[in-house]
């Protein structure tokens, strides 16, 4: 019961970092692009 609890909560923070992360690699991939068309 414990570990299922903990289960949800750690996949909750999970998708509340995913937006992040993506954010994240959207910078990066973003970057180099810009610099390049520039």
């Amino acid at each position: 019961m414990y570990l299922k609890n903990l289960y949800f909560k750690s996949l909750r923070w999970f998708c509340r970092c995913i937006p992040l992360i993506h954010d994240l690699i959207n910078i990066f991939t973003l970057k180099p692009s810009s610099l390049i068309k520039n």
